[in-house]
């Protein structure tokens, strides 16, 4: 059984505003100049699934020097870093 049309259409918006709301207004002008970025945010926004452009977003970001590089972000949602704790 599918879940009703509404609430779907109501989880899409929720993941654009989601994914809108971890840009910046200059970063966010700059990736709209970008072809790329506006396909996939149709695709994004006729799945629900924006992972995939988040990744390219944000090398996109640090390639044209408007975000520093941060931890990888995984499909679990979290970042990970390869930093390996000392034990003493």
């Amino acid at each position: 059984m599918t879940p009703p049309i509404v609430n779907l259409r109501d989880n899409r918006i929720q993941a654009a505003r989601a994914f809108a709301q971890r840009f910046k207004e200059f970063e966010w002008k700059y990736l709209c100049s970008c072809q790329w970025f506006l396909t996939g945010m149709d695709r994004g926004l006729d799945t629900g699934d924006f992972f995939p452009i988040q990744i390219r977003a944000d090398e996109a970001l640090v390639e044209g020097k408007l975000r520093r590089q941060v931890s990888s972000v995984t499909s679990d949602g979290y970042g990970h870093d390869e930093t390996r704790w000392l034990c003493f």
